[in-house]
This record gives structure tokens, sequence and C-alpha cells, in this order.
């Protein structure tokens, strides 16, 4: 900027209070909506990580987002190369995947993974770290965390917000999970809240037979703006 340039701003703060009862409908509203994590979406295929983006429905332009998400901690014993070729005797002896988890206190899925090494693969370190980074991508995936509040503010109580979820597509973000919800008739709402496809209506799942339909765990709270 030109020197001597000045920015000139005035603040003002708001004056919140939780939605009870009746309430001035000339005083406007903030829209308060807590994610923690969202569950059972697909491991991979939707281009994550995610944001979270929360518009009044038929305002489009009124809207605010989250962060990127990031994929959760991965619990139970670190995979060492001694691990692994534990898991590779034990497999040789032809010891069933679910006795050799069990035996080392593993992820019956991890030591299927672990055994998937191609011929000619002999860097366990390598191995192992391609088989960590592909675990967190798919945790990151279908099981996304965010742990952030957003609020929106809307000049009456009578809406439907909208909340999208946001792939991180490198050439046009897509929406990849969406659902609504009219606060015309409650000030709070508890999740978790089922996550729907834009395109089909349907709720969204990890695309095998009996999977869970797919959940964003939060909470949604209406304030009214008051005067000081």
């Amino acid at each position: 900027p030109p020197e001597g340039a000045r920015v000139h701003l005035q603040c003002h703060w708001l004056k919140t209070v939780p939605v009870t009862g009746p309430v001035n409908p000339t005083h406007g509203f903030v829209v308060s909506l807590k994610i923690d994590e969202c569950k059972h979406l697909p491991g991979d295929g939707l281009n994550a990580p995610y944001t979270v983006q929360l518009s009044i429905k038929g305002d489009a332009a009124n809207s605010t987002k989250t962060g990127k998400s990031w994929p959760p901690a991965i619990l139970g014993p670190a995979v060492t190369a001694e691990t692994l070729q534990r898991v590779s005797k034990l497999d040789a002896a032809r010891t069933e995947w679910s006795l050799i988890a069990e035996v080392l206190d593993l992820d019956e899925a991890l030591v299927e993974e672990l055994l998937e090494r191609p011929p000619g693969h002999s860097d366990d370190a390598a191995w192992i770290a391609k088989i960590e980074d592909r675990r967190r991508q798919t945790k990151g995936s279908s099981n996304p965390q965010f742990e952030e509040v957003i609020r929106l503010m809307s000049k009456t109580k009578d809406f439907t917000m909208v909340v999208e979820l946001v792939n991180s597509d490198k050439k046009k973000p897509a929406v990849v999970g969406r659902f609504e919800l009219d606060m015309r008739s409650k000030s709070e709402e508890l999740g978790p809240f089922t996550i729907m496809s834009p395109t089909t209506g349907e709720p969204v799942t990890a695309g095998y037979a009996g999977a869970e339909k797919a959940q964003m765990h939060g909470c949604v709270k209406l304030y009214s703006i008051e005067d000081h």
C-alpha cells in the first residue's frame, strides 16, 4: 500500500442470548453450528480432506465455512519391522489372520494390509510407512475430524439452514454431502445428523452391504441478538 495509507474500522460487540422462548423478531439472530466429526463416510473416492459450509436456504451469499478436516488418531500399538516379521512368520505357518490379529493385538484389516506386500518389496520400513499413510488417508476420508464452531447471522428466525460437506478437489471443489434444518420451530438441535447425497437425496454410505448411514456429529443452537 502507498505510504500514509489508513484503514478505518468500526467494531461493535453483539450481545447474544440463547433462544428459549418468545423473542423480539426485530433484533436478528445468530445460528451456531458445532461440528465434532463425521462418521461412516466412504474410505476413498470423495477427495478428502473436507470443509463444512453453512448457509441460509435462499441466500447462498450469506455463508461461512470451517477449516479443512484432519484424520483421527489411529489407536493401537505402533507397527514396527519386528511386528511385520512376526505377522509374516505366523502367516507362513498358515495361522488364520483373525488369530494373528488377536495374538499381536492388531486390527485384522491391518494384518491383511501388511500381508499384501508385493513380491520383491523387501524394504520393511518403506512398506510400513506406505500402509500407515494409506490408513491415515482412509480414516481421513471416512472419519474426518473438525472440532470447530461456525456462526452465521440471520435477520429472521424463519429460516432453513443448509449444511454442506465440501471436498478438496484440486480443479473444482464439490459438495459430497448435505442436510437441511428448519429452524422456524426450534432453537436447538443435537446431532448426529444424517448426511444426504446431493445427487440422489439418499443417505450417504460407505457403499458396501449393511453399511451405516454417514453422520455428522455436533449440535446447532440459535441465539437472539439483544440490545446492550
